[in-house]
């Protein structure tokens, strides 16, 4: 199993490489979140930091070595990009949080694929974590041979890290990635941190949902102000979110009315926040503040040995000055089981 760090073809409509779908604004996580911080943050090292700050920043992120292995897709077209966006569900930095060591590895919570058109469109795909799909063949840690199988896809980066992860999805989509970045749970609590956390307003609701703790033992009472799951305690009208509550506030899912899709509202609305925040002058014009954020970054990103700080700084310029009609949002789509469908989630 691997330890954490302290084909079935998209239909064309889907495909981010031909024919562009409806915008939507479905499957946005909180890793965007992260990453509108850190364009503002590159952006701020880039142009008044200096070149020693800059190649500081530079090589002390984390970077891992991806192995690809062989019977790849066709490269992207010229000017193209594809970027697997990673949001990891590690506690690695939490402490006793959030299950702490209990949660052995780390799964990938949220995973968004990138593709940057050369004509200046973007398109992000969100793959549901509890989609089904075939893990290819790999080695485990003691470098025993295991066979291609199918699985949830958020355990692809648990048995076999990034490498096996970026296997799954060029598999299963027919698209080259050509860059990796991740962050965790801990690097997200750290960019609210280092931004001075975030306003977000919220409605009243009278939902109440009941539902069985981990263990199965009792009931537990969720609304969208109180929700023992994902520790958020809130109240009606607006709330100033830290780190760690924001970070309850995106991963709430129960007491909230529309599920996961109320959820992805929420996400979105957070997101928009944290870009307001980040791009403030009271955030960018500030020594002390610029110098949290970029230290914040710099430990919550984990990028692949070949993206360079320059290809980051693409990114994120892609992001900042992006035309929101060139912007879309897009799900893999998913149905649910039968009862005489063997656990396979069609894709």
């Amino acid at each position: 199993m691997y330890t954490a760090p302290s084909r079935t073809v998209l239909p064309p409509e889907l495909d981010p490489r031909i024919g562009r779908g409806a915008p939507h604004l479905r499957g946005l996580k909180k890793l965007l979140a992260l990453l509108t911080v850190t364009l503002s943050v590159l952006i701020v090292v880039g142009s008044t930091s200096g070149y020693v700050v800059v190649r500081w920043f530079n090589g002390s992120i984390a970077r891992i070595q991806l192995n690809f292995g062989d019977n790849r897709p066709a490269e992207a077209e010229k000017g193209e990009q594809n970027w697997v966006l990673a949001g990891t569900d590690s506690r690695a930095g939490t402490g006793s949080e959030y299950g702490g060591n209990a949660v052995e590895g780390e799964r990938s919570d949220t995973t968004i694929l990138a593709h940057l058109d050369a004509d200046g469109t973007t398109t992000l795909m969100s793959i549901p974590r509890d989609a089904l799909v075939t893990i290819p063949a790999y080695d485990d840690p003691q470098g025993r041979p295991q066979p291609a199988h199918q699985d949830k896809f958020n355990s692809a980066i648990m048995l076999g890290g990034p490498s096996l992860l970026v296997r799954t999805i060029e598999g299963l989509t027919g698209i080259r990635v050509d860059h990796y970045v991740s962050v965790d749970l801990a690097g997200f609590k750290r960019i609210t941190d280092a931004i001075g956390g975030v306003d977000v307003c919220i409605k009243p609701s009278s939902l109440v949902e009941s539902t069985f703790n981990d263990a199965g033992t009792e009931r537990v009472r969720s609304t969208n102000l109180n929700d023992p799951f994902s520790q958020f305690r809130g109240v009606v009208g607006t709330n100033h979110l830290d780190g760690d509550q924001a970070l309850a506030f995106v991963r709430q899912r129960h007491g909230l009315e529309g599920g996961d899709t109320a959820r992805i509202q929420r996400q979105q609305q957070f997101l928009g926040q944290v870009f307001r925040s980040a791009s403030s002058t009271g955030v960018l014009l500030n020594p002390a503040r610029v110098t949290s954020l970029i230290a914040a970054v710099r430990d919550a990103l984990t990028l692949d040995s070949e993206t360079s700080l320059n290809d980051l700084e693409k990114l994120a310029g892609r992001f900042r000055g992006l035309d929101a009609t060139k912007l879309r949002f897009e799900t893999v789509p998913t149905r649910d089981f039968t009862e005489n469908d063997p656990g396979a989630v069609t894709i």
